[in-house]
């Protein structure tokens, strides 16, 4: 049976090992009712080089957005964080962050690169249902961390070291959740216990007053026991997203490898340690003269079949006004 297709169209992913740009075909599915993001070869050949877990990104980060024009800063999904820190000559570029592994995509053109932020936020974030600031406590080591926890509708409660959201801790999965309890009170020192039993753990909370307890309780009582109604409803995979809090203890070490957050072939990661010299594929109409990132059969610009030719070209080629790329493509 056919995954079904969310959204594709045409990316530039960067290597990891070989910090190469490359043409790459992308498409979000939905597999097993987890949305993943598929990078092929092109379209045409159909050749997987990689797949991201969706839910296992924690951010999306848009890299030199300050070289932008005001209306395409406007645009961007406010569930991004804007990184000026990130370096990087090429236009539209984006991140999606995970605890194994940060890849680097980029658009060809503004609408493109405006149509992929949307998309990806609204399946990495969805629509926040709650947010706030809750204590912590580890599961080897006992001690307390003030974490700010943000639920949203894909039954995922991310925790943060900052309300900004910047500096990403770990999360509960809600649909691993088989109870929700009010646990102990310690009025002494304003904390008010939450206990969230998996089968992997027991996550205990505490909030600062009652009030705030109920709170969380009723609406993650309200979450956990709603039903999946479509495919914006996620869960996680088994194997579980690590913690990476460096002040807790009982953090697990996360290896540096691909497994987790990506599933790998092996054409792929050859390509990044061994390619040198970069020419991005490129084809251009016979008829009406436009490029293109992908070779179609019928030309979208003049609808007349066969007249893609192969052409070589440098990576600058590709932000020219006269180029069409990626899904504004499609007839």
């Amino acid at each position: 049976m056919t995954s079904p297709v969310l959204y594709e169209g045409q990316l530039m992913k960067k290597g990891k090992l070989n910090p190469a740009w490359k043409n790459r075909w992308c498409t979000l599915t939905e597999i097993n009712c987890e949305i993943v993001l598929k990078y092929f070869d092109s379209k045409m050949s159909g050749n997987q080089q990689g797949t991201v877990i969706i839910s296992q990104v924690y951010a999306i980060e848009v890299i030199e957005c300050s070289s932008y024009d005001t209306s395409i800063v406007s645009q961007i999904p406010d569930s991004c964080v804007l990184n000026e820190k990130a370096k990087c000559q090429t236009k539209y570029s984006f991140i999606l962050a995970t605890t194994c592994r940060k890849y680097h995509f980029a658009a060809f053109d503004p609408a493109n690169f405006i149509n992929w932020l949307s998309i990806l936020a609204h399946y990495v974030n969805g629509d926040v249902i709650k947010q706030g600031w809750l204590q912590k406590r580890g599961e080897k080591n006992k001690g307390w961390k003030r974490r700010y926890f943000v639920l949203n509708e894909h039954k995922q409660m991310k925790y943060f070291q900052d309300a900004q959201r910047t500096q990403f801790q770990g999360i509960i999965a809600l649909n691993e959740v088989s109870s929700i309890k009010e646990g102990a009170t310690e009025t002494t020192q304003s904390m008010y216990h939450l206990e969230l039993h998996t089968n992997k753990r027991i996550w205990i909370l505490s909030a600062d007053s009652l009030k705030q307890r109920k709170s969380w309780f009723d609406e993650l009582q309200r979450q956990r026991m709603s039903k999946a109604a479509d495919l914006k409803k996620q869960t996680l995979l088994n194997q579980e997203i690590k913690e990476n809090d460096p002040a807790d203890a009982d953090n697990e070490e996360v290896q540096p490898t691909y497994q987790g957050a990506v599933v790998y072939d092996d054409n792929d990661r050859k390509s990044d340690e061994s390619e040198e010299d970069f020419e991005i594929e490129q084809f251009v109409c016979s008829q009406c003269g436009k490029e293109y990132a992908s070779e179609w059969p019928k030309c979208p610009g003049c609808a007349r079949k066969g007249t893609h030719v192969k052409k070589n070209s440098t990576q600058s080629s590709f932000f020219t006004n006269e180029s069409l790329f990626g899904q504004n493509d499609i007839a």
